[in-house]
C-alpha cells in the first residue's frame, strides 16, 4: 500500500538587515532600511498563516559583519517574537556576516539553529526524518575546499526521507547582474560534479537573483535553488523580482526520492528607475526638467540620476543633496551619479 507524506518549508537568503539603517541620521530622508525589515517580517507571517513551521535562511541575515547592538537585538527580537510561537529556523552564516553572527545575548533560542560548523542536523516533519548538512561561507577557495569540508560534515552517516544540502555559496551555472554574468571556473565557485548525489536538493544563499539550477547525476537530477535577495541593493538588480521560496516534498513509500515542488512568492519592492539627462538640459532648466520627470515616477521609486551629455558634468555636481530632496515626492529616494557614458546604456 502506498503512503504518503508531505513536508513544506520555506527558504529565503540575503535579508542584509540594517541595511541603510542609520541609528543617529544626520538628514531627515527617505531611507530604505525599515523595507528590509518589513519583508523580513512578512516572511515568518506568510509561515505562520500557511502552517509551515520551518524556515531556511540561506545567509547574509546581516548587512555586514559588525552591527550595532542595537540593530542585532532588533533582529534577535523580530526573530524570537516568531520563535516562540512555534516556528523554527535554520541559518548559514554567509559572506557579509564573516561566517559568524553579531553576538548578543538574545542570539539564542531553542529553535534557531545555526551551523557555524561543519555538521549534519535531523529533525522529524510530518512524520519524515529530515537531515541537513550544512556549513559556514567559506571565503577563501570553497572550489579547493569543498569535498574536505563536506566529507567534515559526515552527512552519509544520516539516512533519512529528505536530505539537504545547506550553503552559502556560488556554484556553477548561477547568474548575476544585467549581463548574466555566469559563474563557472573561478576558485570561489562550487563545482555541480562536486555536488554529492546524495542530497536529494541544495538550499543556497550568496547569489542575488532568484534562480534553479540543476545537476545531474547518476541517478537523478538534484534542484538547486536560489531564492535571491528579498530586496534590491543595487541597480544592477534593478530588473529583478525579489521574493521567497516555498519548497514541498512529497515522500512516497514507492519511491526512493522525493518529489520536490516549488513556489516564488514575490514581495513588494521599490522600483528602481534611471534617469538620464536629456542633452538639451542647461544649468537654468536643470532643477524644473528634473522636478517635473521626478512627479511621474512611482512615489516609493528609487531615482538615480544621470548626466545625458558631457556638458552636464559641468553643473551637475554642483547640485546639493537639499536640491535633489527637493525633487523628490516625501517616500522617493534620489541619487546622483557624476559619471557620464556616452551610450546612454548606464551599467551598475
Amino acid at each position: 500500500m502506498d503512503t504518503n507524506t508531505n513536508a513544506r518549508f520555506i527558504l529565503t537568503a540575503d535579508t542584509h538587515l540594517g541595511f541603510d539603517y542609520p541609528l543617529r541620521p544626520r538628514v531627515d530622508m527617505p531611507r530604505r532600511g525599515q523595507d528590509f525589515f518589513r519583508n523580513f517580517e512578512y516572511i515568518f507571517q506568510y509561515a505562520l498563516q500557511n502552517g509551515i513551521k520551518t524556515i531556511f535562511h540561506g545567509g547574509d541575515l546581516f548587512f555586514r559583519s559588525k552591527v550595532p547592538a542595537s540593530i542585532a537585538d532588533t533582529v534577535y527580537t523580530m526573530l524570537h517574537t516568531y520563535l516562540d510561537q512555534g516556528i523554527r529556523m535554520y541559518l548559514v552564516p554567509g559572506n557579509h556576516e564573516r561566517s559568524h553572527l553579531p553576538s548578543s545575548l538574545l542570539a539564542t533560542h531553542p529553535n534557531l539553529f545555526v551551523f557555524d560548523k561543519p555538521e549534519t542536523i535531523t529533525f522529524q516533519e510530518q512524520q519524515t526524518q529530515i537531515a541537513i548538512t550544512g556549513f559556514p561561507n567559506i571565503r577563501h577557495n570553497v572550489r579547493t575546499e569543498f569535498p574536505n569540508i563536506i566529507a567534515a560534515t559526515n552527512y552519509q552517516t544520516q539516512s533519512a526521507g529528505v536530505r539537504i544540502l545547506f550553503i552559502h555559496q556560488a556554484v556553477e551555472g548561477a547568474q548575476v547582474g544585467r549581463s548574466n554574468f555566469t559563474f563557472r571556473n573561478q576558485h570561489d565557485v562550487i563545482r555541480l560534479a562536486d555536488i554529492p548525489e546524495h542530497f536529494h536538493t541544495v538550499f543556497c544563499g550568496h547569489i542575488h537573483r532568484y534562480q534553479i539550477l540543476r545537476r545531474v547525476g547518476a541517478y537523478d537530477s538534484i534542484p538547486i535553488f536560489y531564492p535571491g535577495s528579498i530586496e534590491r541593493t543595487s541597480f544592477s538588480e534593478q530588473n529583478e523580482e525579489k521574493g521567497f521560496l516555498e519548497v514541498g516534498f512529497e515522500i512516497s513509500s514507492k519511491h526512493t526520492s522525493p518529489a520536490i515542488t516549488s513556489r516564488f512568492i514575490p514581495l513588494l519592492t521599490r522600483p528602481m528607475i534611471e534617469l538620464i539627462i536629456e542633452p538639451n538640459v542647461t544649468t537654468k532648466t536643470v532643477i524644473p526638467y528634473l522636478k517635473e520627470q521626478c512627479s511621474i515616477q512611482p512615489e516609493n521609486a528609487i531615482i538615480r540620476i544621470w548626466p545625458g551629455s558631457p556638458h552636464h558634468l559641468s553643473f551637475i555636481r554642483l547640485l546639493t543633496g537639499p536640491q535633489l530632496r527637493t525633487l523628490a515626492l516625501e517616500n522617493m529616494i534620489i541619487k546622483l551619479h557624476h559619471s557620464f557614458y556616452p551610450d546612454r546604456q548606464p551599467l551598475s
